[in-house]
Order: C-alpha cells, then structure tokens, then sequence
C-alpha cells in the first residue's frame, strides 16, 4: 500500500497475530481496540522521525484495511482454523486481488471460450475453469499483464468498482449452485449453502442453496415459508450483526461518543447514503444503550413511539429499514438530521420504548441525562408527552425497562416497581365482559387484536371437535402456565398448540367462522402463550416466578412467531375485519354522551348483554342475509398440497381475485389439482437452474420459478405478458393436448413450484396483466386440455389408488360436536 512507510511497517508486521486473533463481536471490541493502539504506535513513529513522512487522514480506517488485506499472510503462528470470513460474522470479501484473479473478470470472454473448448464443446465444467483461466493469463503480453498488476493493487487498496461489484454480485447463485454440484459429485455428500450479499440492483439478498435433488427444507413445512422460514433467521442474524458493525464504522463521534453525520453526506451516491443512516441509527441507539435489533418495522408504523417530533422530518416518508426506502425518503430524513446537526443540536433523539411488546396506553419516554438540564416539559397534541431540550438533546444512557403487558398487575404508577402475580382465566371467567377484558390485557400484538375483534361477529353456538392442549381453559386457576407448556415433548407444549392452531379451529363447516366460545377459546390460548413468553423473557417484573418458566427453553423470537400465525388463520376473514372495524367507528359514542342500554332479562349479566350490543348485524352481513349466520370464510380453493399452500394468493387461487375471475377459473383450478396429484406420484423433482435457463418457457415464468427456488421475490410480467404467453401456448406441438399425446415431454409436466401451477400462474399474470379478454379464455381453454392430457396418460393411471385420491382430494369438514 502506498501509504506504508519504511519506518512503521514493521509495527504493522508486528501485530498481523494478535489482530486475527482479535474481535469486534458483541462486547468484545479488541479488534478495534488494536487498530487504535497501533494508528497511535504509527503517529508517535512518524512524529519522533527528522524526516517528513506524509500519513492519511484516515489513518485508522487505512489501518484497517491494511490489516483486513495482509495480516493472514503476515501471521507469525499457522492460522489453521480460522475462516475468511469477516470476524463480526457479516459476510464480506477478504480476498486479496492478484494480477490473475483480476485477469479472471477483465478477460472473462477470453476465458468462457478457452474453457468451452477444454470441456470440449460441451456443458463447460467446472473442474476445467482453473485450467482455462491460466491458459489465457500465460497468453496475456506485457501491456496486458502490467494492466492486471496495477488493477490488483487498486483494487487492494480502494473499493472495488461498481461493475465488478454488480458483477460478483449477479454471478453468486450460479457460481453457487455450481459449486455445490461439484461438491456433491466429488465427494458424495449433501450441501445446503446460505448467502448475504448485495444483489446487482444493491438491494441486500438472502437466499439458500440446496445441492440437487435434496429437498430438506421443502419437506419441512416449519421452515418452508412464513416466521420459521430459516432464511429469515439468517437475514435477521446478518442484519443484527451488520448492524453491530455498522456503529463502528464510517462514522465520527463527538466528545461524548453522539454519532456525527458525514458533511458531504447528501452528495454520496444513493447506496452509500442508505448505509449511512442505518449506521446512524444504530450508533444512536448504543448512544442511548438500546440493545436488540433495530426495530424498523415498529418504527415506520409507530415513529412517535420511538422518535421525539423533532427527529421526525415534515414529510410523509416513512423511515424504514434503508434496503427499502426510495431515494427521496433517504434524502428527507438524512438532510433533516443534518439540518439540526449544523444547528449544533442532537438530530437524532430517541424515547425510551420496548422494542417488543409494551403497554400502548403509556407513553414512552426520554429522560435528561444528570449532566445536562432541560428545559421545561412540552405536551405536543400529536406526539405524547415529548421532552424538548437546549443545545444537548442528551437522554438517559440507561433506558428504562420495557413497560409490561396490560393487565399483568404489575403496579408502575408510583415511585417504586412493585411486583405481583398475574391474573389467572378463572378470575376472570364470570361473563363475557370480564372475559373480553381479561383478554386484551395478556397482549397488545397487532394481530392478537384483530382476532379479538373477530369475536365481534361470531355467534353463540357449540365448540368444534379437537381438543387444545389442557392449559387453554377459563377453568385454570393457576396465575402462571403449566410446567407442560415448557415441555416441547409434552402434548400440551407450544408446539403442540400450534398444531392444534393448524387444524384453524375458528372455522366451522361449510367454511363459517366459528362459534363465540370456540374463537374466544382460539384467543384465550394465544392470549396465555403471548404472556407467558413475555415472562419467560422478563421473569423480574413479576413475584413468584416457577423455575420452569425462568428455564424456559423457548427463545423470544417465538413471540413473533405466534403473531404470525395468527395473520395465517385471519386470512380469509380481512372483508369482515373490515367490516366491523367500520362499524365500530360508525358506532362509537361520543365522550361527551351516555349511552344507555336495554335493561336485560332476568337472570342475564348486564355485562353480557351489553357486550353484544351492536355485534348482530355484523353477523347478519357476514351470513349473506341469513339471520344470526357467522360470516363465511371466502377461502379459495382447497385441498391445495401443503407445498403449495403459501403459493395460492399468488397465482389466483385464493383471495378477492379467486371470485372475481368467474366459474371457468374455478373449473379449471379443480382440475389443475386433479392433475398436480397425479403427477405428485410421478416421481419428478423440482427443476435446477440449469434445466429452468435452458428451457423454452416465457421469460417472466423462468423467473418467477428461479425465485421460488432461490426463495427471493420474482418480479412482476409487463402488459405485454398476455400476448406472449399466447404464442408460447400456439407453438406447442398439438399432441402435447391430446389424450395419450405428449404432455409428458414437456419440461413443466411435473408437480410442486417448478410444475403445472406455473400454467396457471401464466394465466393469471395474463388476466391481471393484460385483461382477461377473448385470448384469455382460449388460453383457459387450451390450458384446460393440458391437465386432461395428464390425467388420461396410462402411466399415471395404472393404480387405482391414485384415481381414487385423485378423485376424492380436498379437505374433509369438521362437525360439530
């Protein structure tokens, strides 16, 4: 490197060990403890020297890269078991640039032609590219070889240019998949790879691989899709940990350790100005020691709960997590806090509020630090009990602990944190009052609420057969759940809660929702799930605590996951969710007046009575006319292979769009699944990406199925799709059609996400796209032949067992008991 002298580059040498040896995990910052010290040995060097020796601004970042470049091949001691993977644990590139790794990209023509021809025309294999690659280098002259040498050393020392990086970027699930083949081939075993990079548009990517043919995941429905989906946790594992090196990185800091925001930071390029608010946001919060990851979700719906109104810029940009913000938004929240920064004021102050679950109804807040004192205390209308301050917006470095669920009996009023027992079903189970009551206290998760207004248009009626497991019941005394709860193993765990929650118990026959005391059951045990993972987390805000919730083997991450499934058993219900909220908000009382009710019969609870006040006719318009009749669940098609199941709102087969389309989509989906049974015991696997790139199909369809398999999300088709799936269905040979034809050939004659559906997904991208016109029904039409074509093949209709499941597929109904 150009700025290594003589003088101190033997103190750089020096400390190639210990910096490998060093971290900047967690707590543990020896890594940038080290590059400070010796950023200091190196001044003190240069100073103490008669000559001038010029030294960068940025000494410690050069350091930095000095280090991340050179220490593996300077080290004293064999680092054997050390990765090359950055020690923070997000995924960067620590490789050094050579002359012939650098030839590899800007010669990459050369080499794709020298490595066809040593795979001798064929499918270029990948045990040949090395062969190839030296091949071209040993041919390079002297002008060419001088280019690659001095593009090494740059590309060593400056950030690598954005072709190449976009160009790394574009080529990592092929080079992947690739190299998980070769793998397998070589040595027999079975690979699962996971990746975080930013994508060649800059958007930051998470994705796995899986070597060919091994279907583990999709096998595995609790990590196929939704909360448990294991790419989510390894998106969230690189965010945290990006996040944690993201506050020490980039970014300088005043006396008192406030991060300070780039001057020039409106003029970076978009990329750069994203990561620099989130560093931002991150440094602030270990300003204020918030700990856990960035809560962006909350944020964008909640920014008052989190950000005094000062922070928050005039605008109606949301600030999100950076990957998904516009650049406009970047620019609004960025030049706001920039604008206060000149101001010599704290741009960014935040309120003490719980990143996960806290009592709405008490208002966050920021507390002055002893140092500094603040002015008087301003109550802002729109942003609730906000602290205002002069010059030095400090705030508590100690933030306050998060606030309890409602209801829980914890006493936070006075001065002193006074513990006590939660409340148990029993003591509420009087009437439905106390009972609704008692409910909304245990959780205020967003999706929790919904299902507890859903109980809004549920009638009276019997409970559904299944039982739940045994601590969902108004009968518990217990202030604290069952030991059993704890127990994966037990019948009555969480995991076999959820289970029952798989069977969707607040659905009745004829697909109507469920009975009063059925769905109030449904929500009681979610209510009692919610509260005891809170307390397994905050086991010192109650008294009394058992040990079996204190070792509670469940992490808080299952909070989120709850949430979760109950948006999966809502779905369906959203019209009548709609529908009740505006009829409550049509129906609310004003403060200022008292509404009086009927007096109730005899022998009724008032409260009962009154709690159904105004419910009925939410009943009525759920039951389509039918007096007293629960709203029925518009749930699409069913019977879909649980595969499959995350795939129906996609492609048109649940959802407003399954009626709209009319009774011919109807027709043909029922026989789309005729025909994906049948093919299910086939025997076909899911397409590689080879055999996706290498087929005929539409472009968008290829896409779309490479996605599905990168489990990424697939763009969306232009206007323009209809008419070129028209031509795709024309050029099809017409025995693929006909009964005992060709079908079979056909690359997508096969079942599961590369598959049939993919036809339907064509037809539905065509009528959302393009219109459901006269082309449409003649593809319906056309398509409708194809999944006859599969159904009369004699191979697939040699067992009578398979007509028959084919037949008679589709979930059977629940009586009631």
């Amino acid at each position: 490197m150009g700025w290594v002298h003589p003088s101190f580059r033997q103190t750089l040498l020096d400390n190639c060990d210990e910096y490998i040896n060093s971290s900047d995990r967690g707590s543990d910052k020896t890594r940038s403890k080290l590059i400070t010290k010796v950023s200091k040995d190196i001044a003190d060097i240069v100073e103490a020297a008669n000559e001038e020796i010029p030294l960068p601004s940025d000494l410690e970042k050069c350091v930095r890269v000095w280090f991340g470049n050179y220490a593996s091949g300077n080290a004293k001691e064999e680092q054997s078991t050390k990765s090359k993977s950055d020690t923070r644990g997000h995924p960067t590139s620590s490789k050094t640039w050579t002359a012939k790794s650098v030839c590899s990209h800007i010669f990459a023509d050369r080499i794709s032609k020298e490595h066809k021809i040593l795979s001798n025309g064929g499918k270029k294999d990948i045990r040949k590219y090395r062969a190839a690659l030296s091949n071209v280098f040993e041919a390079l002259n002297e002008e060419e070889v001088k280019r690659c040498e001095d593009l090494a050393v740059e590309w060593n020392t400056k950030p690598l240019p954005d072709e190449i990086q976009r160009k790394l970027s574009k080529t990592i699930p092929t080079e992947v998949t690739d190299f998980l083949k070769f793998m397998n081939n070589r040595t027999g075993a079975v690979f699962i790879a996971f990746a975080a990079y930013n994508n060649e548009h800059g958007k930051q990517t998470y994705a796995r691989y899986e070597t060919d043919r091994l279907k583990f995941f999709e096998t595995r429905n609790g990590h196929r899709k939704g909360p448990n989906n294991i790419v989510d946790m390894w998106k969230a594992y690189n965010l945290e940990t990006a996040e944690e090196a993201d506050s020490h990185e980039a970014l300088e800091f005043d006396d008192e350790q406030y991060p300070q925001l780039p001057d020039n930071v409106l003029e970076l390029r978009l990329y750069c100005r994203k990561a620099v608010l989130r560093q931002f946001m991150s440094a602030t919060r270990k300003y204020y020691k918030l700990t856990g990851r960035i809560p962006w979700l909350n944020i964008a719906e909640n920014p008052s709960h989190h950000l005094t109104k000062r922070s928050r810029p005039d605008s109606d940009y949301k600030l999100e997590e950076p990957s998904h913000m516009k650049s406009e938004g970047v620019d609004s929240w960025l030049r706001h806090w920039h604008k206060l920064q000149k101001k010599n004021k704290r741009p960014l102050v935040l309120k003490e509020h719980s990143d996960k679950q806290s009592d709405h109804d008490a208002p966050p807040q920021i507390v002055p630090k002893g140092k500094g004192k603040a002015k008087a205390q301003d109550v802002d209308s729109e942003d609730e009990e906000e602290m205002d301050y002069d010059g030095d917006d400090s705030v508590s470095n100690s933030a306050l602990p998060p606030a309890p669920p409602i209801g829980t009996g914890t006493n936070t009023e006075g001065g002193d944190h006074i513990k006590s027992l939660p409340k148990s079903p029993s003591s509420a189970a009087h009437n439905r009052m106390s009972r609704r009551t008692f409910l909304t206290s245990l959780s205020d998760d967003k999706n929790y609420n919904k299902l507890l207004l859903l109980l809004k248009a549920a009638n009276d009626g019997d409970l559904l057969e299944g039982s739940p497991p045994a601590w969902v019941s108004w009968k518990s005394a217990d202030p604290y759940i069952s030991k059993a709860f704890f127990n994966p193993k037990s019948s009555s765990s969480l995991p076999a809660f959820t289970r029952w929650i798989g069977t969707d118990p607040i659905t009745g026959d004829n697909n109507y929702l469920a009975s009063y005391e059925q769905v109030e059951l449904v929500a009681l045990g979610f209510g009692l799930a919610f509260r005891a993972l809170w307390i397994a987390q905050f086991p010192k805000k109650y008294s009394d605590v058992p040990i079996h919730i204190i070792n509670s083997p469940y992490q808080f991450s299952e909070y989120a996951q709850l949430s979760h499934s109950i948006d999966d058993l809502l779905s369906g219900y959203a019209d009548t969710l709609k529908e009740i909220e505006a009829h409550t908000a049509h129906n609310k009382p004003s403060p200022n007046k008292m509404v009086i009710g009927a007096k109730p019969a005899r022998g009724e609870h008032a409260t009962d009575h009154q709690d159904n006040e105004g419910d009925k006719d939410i009943g009525r318009k759920g039951g389509k006319g039918s007096d007293g009749q629960a709203p029925k669940r518009l749930r699409g098609l069913s019977g879909v292979p649980p595969l499959l199941q995350y795939l129906r709102e996609e492609v048109g087969l649940a959802g407003p769009d399954w009626e709209s389309l009319g009774a011919e989509w109807k027709t043909l989906a029922a026989l789309w699944l005729r025909a994906e049974m049948v093919l299910s015991k086939s025997g076909r696997t899911d397409l590689s990406f080879d055999e996706i790139h290498a087929s005929s199909i539409p472009d968008p369809w290829k896409d779309w199925m490479s996605a599905k398999v990168m489990n990424t999300d697939a763009h969306r088709p232009s206007v323009a799709f209809g008419s070129v799936f028209t031509d795709y269905l024309n050029k099809l040979p017409s025995s693929t059609m006909a009964i005992q034809g060709t079908v079979m050939t056909e690359i997508w004659c096969r079942p599961g996400k590369t598959g049939i559906i993919g036809l339907l997904l064509c037809l539905y991208w065509q009528a959302e796209f393009s219109g459901a016109g006269h082309d449409w029904k003649a593809n319906l039409t056309r398509v409708g032949y194809i999944f006859n074509a599969i159904l009369g093949q004699p191979e697939l209709q040699r067992s009578k067992r398979l007509r028959g499941a084919s037949d008679n597929a589709g979930p059977s109904k629940r009586s009631r008991s």
